[in-house]
């Protein structure tokens, strides 16, 4: 639906009709109309809008649909704007969650990772292919670092101009569709600039891709296509995908940006890594944002491709930190220009986000919203002092870490459930005997988080009274904790708290 909304605002009072929508949004998936008249329906609810007496979005019978509200652009970086094009009407945006005077989100705390990325760039000017993993947890800052990267003056006005494609993976609860990040960015590559281009292109080296878009040729020669490369084998495809990116980046170098792999499927796991272990010279630079954590949970051949490209040294990876104190002391100052806040505001954010880029912003936006920051004649102000402020858990937070729990199995769950209740770092033993388990299972659990990141990180080790060593762990984020323990029931709690108890006094008297 934003990509409707997207495709009519960049083209104001033109009148688009309905198939130009379908091919610009949904591009090689095959849908019906209905489809995109519920968009157009999500749209009017959204702006307010009636059919009848259109104030943005107009329907003309049969053929399509015409935005007619003023459409003002604002410069790229500035409140409210799209990275990738002119921001949106300022109808559009005062209907938005933020107000359009609301300074906006810095970029803090990544200057080596876009110093790194910059060298990568200039490596493929001079002619070298370079595969790049930006990786991390949800919410560490993985696309805006690559935002951040493609934004620079450095980048976009260097020695040589560069072409951008862009594409990503989708959390698909049925079969994965073959290729579709790929897809995805060839797909935004030919309703660009370049379409001319990358048509006549696919013609000569790639016509198995070009079967996969059909919506570039005719209706004949895509029938064609399809008969003539029926019996076509999957390894075809990989090797004309390299010849094509090689070929595209010949006179231009191409960053090839691929999202979300860790929903990425097994093909194209493979064109990463036929394009990663290839000699031919290619000012090619393709970065690729992925999430270990969640790999390793699902045995995803991801993590198995990045490890063999890291082994023969074909890639390199980015692995993003938590942000410093201060780090998130510059954001605020940043955010809020002319603010005069005391360094022991951002202590005690940095304590209660342990740093994690996602959570801090949103407890960040939480202040803002309850009036804890106001904006005053000569800047913005705290209206209490820093211990004082309540840092409650934000609600998109809080979803995000839902969503994440969601995907534990109830053992697993129960676990994290008996560990909040422990503190904030905990032994496998005590956790165990809150369960009523044994302790090498928790121990064996407790390292299997710790190891793919998620949730939980060791503390070093305890020993006991007995003489006994055991291995400490603790919750990488604290709000992890608490959102854990939120969930746990009164008489959960007070069950668990007394095992808990009793275990310690067993062991220590």
């Amino acid at each position: 639906t934003w990509g409707v909304l997207l495709h009519l605002v960049q083209r104001p009072g033109q009148l688009i009709s309905k198939q130009e929508l379908l091919d610009a949004v949904w591009g090689y998936v095959a849908v019906s109309e209905a489809v995109l008249s519920k968009s157009i329906g999500e749209l009017r609810v959204a702006l307010g809008d009636s059919a009848k007496k259109a104030r943005f979005v107009e329907t003309v019978n049969r053929r399509g649909f015409r935005f007619v509200a003023p459409v003002r652009d604002r410069p790229i970086g500035s409140p409210g704007s799209a990275p990738d094009g002119p921001g949106p009407p300022a109808a559009v945006s005062a209907s938005s969650d933020r107000s359009i005077d609301e300074p906006p989100r810095p970029f803090i705390g990544r200057a080596e990772e876009l110093r790194r990325l910059e060298t990568l760039l200039a490596s493929v000017r001079g002619g070298q292919r370079e595969i790049v993993f930006v990786t991390g947890g949800a919410g560490i800052g993985k696309t805006a670092l690559v935002e951040a990267f493609l934004d620079l003056p450095a980048v976009r006005q260097g020695p040589t101009p560069i072409r951008v494609a862009r594409g990503f993976c989708l959390e698909q609860h049925g079969p994965p569709e073959p290729y579709m990040p790929v897809l995805n960015a060839l797909g935004r590559l030919a309703r660009g600039s370049h379409a001319a281009a990358l048509g006549t292109l696919l013609r000569q080296v790639a016509p198995t891709w070009l079967a996969q878009m059909p919506w570039l040729v005719g209706e004949d020669e895509a029938r064609g296509l399809q008969q003539s490369l029926q019996f076509v084998r999957p390894e075809r495809m990989l090797r004309e995908f390299a010849v094509l990116m090689e070929a595209l980046a010949a006179d231009t170098p191409l960053v090839l940006v691929l999202e979300d792999l860790h929903w990425s499927d097994p093909s194209s796991i493979d064109v990463l890594s036929m394009l990663g272990e290839r000699d031919e010279k290619a000012r090619l630079l393709v970065i690729g944002t992925y999430r270990p954590a969640d790999d390793a949970v699902r045995e995803h051949p991801m993590r198995s491709a990045m490890r063999t490209l890291l082994v023969r040294r074909r890639c390199t990876e980015l692995a993003l930190p938590d942000l410093s104190l201060e780090s998130a002391h510059r954001y605020l100052l940043a955010r809020f220009p002319g603010s005069n806040f005391p360094l022991g505001l951002a202590r005690r954010i940095h304590q209660h986000t342990d740093g994690h880029p996602l959570f801090l912003v949103g407890v960040v936006d939480s202040l803002l919203s309850q009036g804890y920051i106001l904006e005053t004649a000569p800047g913005w102000a705290l209206t209490l002092p820093p211990d004082k402020v309540d840092l409650a858990i934000p609600a998109d937070v809080s979803l995000l870490i839902e969503s994440q729990l969601d995907g534990l199995s109830p053992a697993d769950r129960a676990l994290l459930q008996a560990a909040s209740v422990a503190g904030e770092d905990f032994s496998p033993l005590v956790v165990a005997a809150a369960l009523g388990q044994e302790e090498a299972d928790a121990e064996m659990r407790c390292e299997a988080f710790a190891r793919a990141g998620r949730f939980l990180r060791t503390a070093g080790h305890v020993e006991w009274p007995d003489h006994r060593l055991s291995r400490r762990y603790g919750f990488s984020h604290e709000l992890y904790r608490k959102a854990v323990y939120a969930q746990i029931t009164e008489g959960q709690c007070m069950r668990l708290h007394q095992r808990i108890g009793e275990t310690l006094h067993a062991a220590y008297g």
